[in-house]
């Protein structure tokens, strides 16, 4: 097993930690429309994704790991392993494009459509999916390591970062980001008041939203007033 605190000290690895939770947490609040919102949930959202969806199937990995070093057959022919591990890493490329496919779908159902992934039924067995197979990639890249297929562990380990990019993506599609409000204009600027629109984006100089299927970017310094739907 190779030791990989040579390669990475304790203080890069807290450096990596900490970029990973600033990534995941920015990722997985994306879709929230709230720009002053997003600058401390962001952090939030990224220690609790790496806690719940990293360091946890990472407990239960290191008790199974045991058994795995412990059932490890030394005399299995390189070539029949070489077969295994490829036929692996095809099955976890095939259902990563396949779950992109369906993030992809979700959404533009979210932007156009507000449909949020948090309504749909199979909302929660299609959240434990992308569990499960956060833990079976994670336990994948362990075996790697003991087997010292060290070429498969680091793509295992790059199938996994977009596997959890798109975990993330997915969890972002929720209810509560689907902001329902009437944009007032201030006085003189000629502009008759938006009402029951979906707001996608509120940036430091502009506003995205859609009416009626037309997306549209309004200058912040225009805006008077915006009175947000809570349903």
């Amino acid at each position: 097993m190779f030791d990989f605190s040579i390669l990475l000290p304790p203080a890069i690895i807290i450096s990596i930690l900490a970029f990973f939770v600033h990534l995941f947490g920015k990722v997985s609040t994306d879709h929230a429309p709230y720009a002053d919102d997003r600058k401390w949930k962001r952090e939030i959202s990224g220690v609790l994704f790496i806690l719940l969806h990293i360091v946890t199937p990472v407990a239960g990995i290191c008790l199974i790991n045991k058994l795995i070093i412990a059932l490890r057959n030394q005399n299995s022919f390189q070539f029949v392993l070489d077969f295994i591990l490829q036929f692996i890493l095809l099955a976890i490329v095939v259902v990563i494009i396949l779950s992109f496919g369906m993030i992809n779908r979700k959404t533009v159902d979210f932007i156009n459509k507000n449909k949020s992934a948090t309504s749909d039924k199979n909302y929660h067995f299609q959240k434990s999916l992308f569990s499960s197979f956060t833990f079976f990639i994670m336990l994948f890249i362990i075996m790697l390591n003991n087997w010292g297929e060290y070429l498969y562990m680091l793509l295992a380990g790059m199938y996994l970062f977009i596997h959890l990019l798109g975990f993330a993506i997915y969890l972002s599609l929720k209810d509560e980001n689907i902001s329902i409000a009437d944009i007032y204009f201030i006085k003189g600027s000629g502009e008759q008041p938006i009402k029951e629109c979906r707001i996608l984006k509120i940036n430091d100089d502009n506003v995205r939203i859609i009416k009626d299927g037309i997306v549209m970017v309004i200058n912040k310094s225009q805006i008077l007033k915006i009175e947000e739907k809570i349903s």
